[in-house]
């Protein structure tokens, strides 16, 4: 039916009473992103969704073992300046992972992953 399937999906009402944990809004585009695993692993070229001062996320192949817990260096491509003025960066911004969730689809197999900058970005 083309419609994508979430591994893990869980009840739509349980998941309002989630409170999102942002403390920034997030602005929401397309962008080229680079996760650089530390202790020098291949990088994993990723698409990322959306960008705030304390975090983005980003869509990656899978098969990379991406869980939650796990630090990269992050560096975020050819990005379309946001609203909120959001510039590229190409090193230096560390990044934990915080969720990650596996989507089956005709467009592709991917795991979406939201990662928390350690250091919010200076806008």
């Amino acid at each position: 039916d083309g419609t994508p399937h979430h591994a893990g999906q869980f009840d739509a009402g349980a998941a309002a009473t989630i409170a999102d944990r942002r403390s920034s809004p997030r602005e929401h585009f397309g962008f080229n992103a680079t996760l650089y695993p530390m202790g020098g692993a291949a990088p994993i070229r990723c698409l990322g969704t959306n960008i705030g001062e304390g975090g983005l996320h980003v869509l990656a192949p899978v098969g990379f073992g991406l869980a939650v817990g796990q630090r990269y260096e992050v560096a975020v491509l050819d990005p379309k300046v946001g609203a909120a003025g959001f510039n590229q960066f190409d090193e230096g911004r560390y990044a934990t992972v915080i969720r990650t969730e596996i989507t089956v689809g005709h467009g592709g197999d991917h795991v979406g992953v939201s990662l928390r900058f350690d250091q919010p970005l200076c806008l």
